[in-house]
């Protein structure tokens, strides 16, 4: 997961790039084959800010807290959701109405909280302290509009790592040679 993070801001733009087109893309008269290809753009979407979650998660200070299971689990409700309705409804037009709206409206914000999280994670790394609400919704705004936002994101995300390796703790200072 960490290669990701770690890689080039042009390979992360093509990456997620290419599984934009993937997750649109429509085969007319195979649509098995275009449900695969959709579902496979959407693992490759998902695969950013899942790796920045976790390669971030270690450079957060212990004293955040920060509870990765509500995440894991939206993450998941999302793409499972979303995988599903790629599958029953590869190339027809859906309308939601009554009940049927309430498991939408959750997958649309398990869809936010998916891509909030990295950002909070993030912030919280940069900044070494708890995250209040509202303090980091530029990232998340960076992570929703993904393509584009990788040449901002990317940047944040090695300086980050390249301070840790180089010895900074995690109160801000720099660690004494012994």
């Amino acid at each position: 997961m960490k290669s990701l993070v770690k890689a080039k801001p042009w390979v992360v733009f093509l990456l997620t790039t290419v599984s934009g087109w993937f997750s649109n893309f429509i085969i007319v008269d195979y649509p098995t084959m275009t449900a695969m290809i959709r579902i496979l753009g959407l693992a490759m979407w998902a695969a950013y800010p899942l790796s920045l979650q976790q390669a971030i998660q270690d450079y957060v200070p212990r004293k955040v807290t920060i509870n990765e299971n509500f995440y894991l689990f939206n993450g998941f409700t999302w793409f499972v959701s979303y995988a599903i309705v790629i599958i029953l409804f590869t190339n027809e037009r859906i309308t939601f109405t009554s009940w049927q709206l309430l498991p939408a409206l959750y997958g649309l914000f398990a869809y936010f909280y998916f891509m909030m999280y990295p950002a909070k994670v993030l912030w919280c790394a940069q900044r070494k302290r708890e995250a209040r609400i509202g303090e980091y919704y530029g990232d998340a705004l960076l992570l929703l509009i993904l393509p584009i936002g990788i040449w901002f994101l990317q940047p944040k995300v090695k300086r980050i790592m390249q301070r840790e390796l180089e010895g900074e703790s995690t109160n801000g200072f720099k660690d004494k040679e012994q």
